[in-house]
């Protein structure tokens, strides 16, 4: 079979996308069964996919819309390479693609549907110009949660558009396992100099990850507990983010919240291992990896009580509003104080976290993509 993807993600790995694709493309490459082709505009060849052919010879303005870049250039990439099948990973398919090939797209979130004024306003555009023609294109959309399944059959109905849709979850990397607290610790200390506990976030600088409501939810835990703990945001900055670092200041949190910037994955598992906690509440979320992340590297998770972590997460969280500021609270403190109720949350993110792995996933999409071309023989 002949696989050509959408990898523009690749630049930007740690985002949900960049996960899936780099994790099914890593899987894929190695397989004798498949070739498989990687578009993307960077003219550097990024390595750890043996056997990919990477297509860069296009280069153009359009290099800083990589979305914008693939609608109006993949028609000649796809003509070129003569693939059975094609992946848009992040919901988006070429203009006038060659009919003889499969169409097959991922749809991670509905943001643009769901949460529109948490997005930039290019990315919204983005998305309101070119999802809709590319589900109405695709002979297969694949979601990553019943939830986000519910959601889009919901928004395609009233938009007149009907559609089956595949649910095929993300998986969590091997490199993400329990490491003693002492020796994360360690490690953490060495490299990125932090001695004090901390509570972690993992996730974009943007509006719909409720920042603002967890830096005030720390401020509450902080004023009801004498206690030495800081809270981590790792993460790379997003869009209308000044708001969140106003809040610090607001706050006179300074010395209590530290914003990392991104971290190297190799770095990661530390950061999690090391936690007293990993706190993730935003507003909405397709999935949400970092938890996968973080029950496989044994933290307790206080977690946003939306749909969506319900189904992941199952009993593995400790599920709080994120609306409200004093439950996130409530829930850090609960967490914190009750070495019961955390070794229980440890124990259970254990379970959940080995039934989501990415072998699995990769089998699920060529499941799709064999299905699809049967489909049109």
């Amino acid at each position: 079979m002949r696989i050509a993807v959408d990898a523009f993600p690749l630049v930007t790995p740690r985002t949900g996308f960049g996960q899936w694709v780099h994790h099914l493309a890593r899987e894929w490459s190695g397989e004798r069964s498949q070739e498989l082709y990687l578009f993307n505009t960077k003219k550097r060849r990024i390595d750890g996919y043996p056997g990919a052919v990477f297509n860069t010879r296009y280069p153009t303005i359009l290099d800083r819309s990589s979305i914008f870049w693939m609608t109006v250039r993949g028609r000649a990439e796809l003509s070129d390479c003569r693939p059975d099948v094609f992946w848009g990973s992040q919901g988006f398919l070429p203009l006038r693609m060659p009919e003889e090939v499969a169409k097959v797209i991922t749809v991670h979130d509905a943001v643009y549907y769901a949460c529109p004024e948490t997005m930039s306003g290019i990315t919204h555009f983005t998305y309101q110009t070119f999802l809709e023609q590319s589900i109405r294109k695709a002979d297969a959309v694949v979601t990553v949660s019943r939830t986000m399944k519910e959601q889009l059959e919901g928004i395609f109905l009233k938009r007149e558009i009907r559609r089956e849709l595949d649910v095929v979850y993300p998986g969590v990397d091997d490199a993400f396992r329990f490491t003693e607290k002492s020796l994360a610790r360690e490690c953490i200390a060495g490299t990125y100099r932090i001695t004090r506990p901390y509570l972690l976030f993992v996730g974009t600088c943007e509006p719909r990850k409720n920042l603002v409501g967890l830096i005030r939810a720390f401020r509450i835990f902080l004023e009801r507990n004498p206690s030495d703990h800081q809270l981590l945001i790792v993460g790379a900055k997003g869009w209308k983010d000044a708001p969140i670092y106003a809040e610090v200041k607001r706050q006179g949190a300074e010395d209590r919240v530290r914003f990392l910037g991104y971290v190297p994955q190799k770095d990661l598992p530390a950061f999690y291992s090391a936690a007293d906690a990993f706190v993730f509440v935003p507003f909405y979320e397709g999935f949400g990896i970092p938890n996968l992340e973080a029950m496989a590297c044994g933290v307790p998770i206080i977690a946003s009580d939306i749909p969506v972590f319900r189904e992941v997460l199952n009993d593995a969280a400790f599920f709080v509003r994120p609306e409200d500021p004093r439950d996130i609270a409530d829930g850090i403190q609960a967490v914190l104080l009750n070495t019961g109720l955390r070794n229980d949350l440890v124990r259970r993110g254990a379970i959940r976290a080995r039934a989501f792995s990415w072998p699995r996933s990769s089998e699920a999409m060529l499941d799709v993509f064999r299905r699809v071309l049967k489909s049109r023989a």
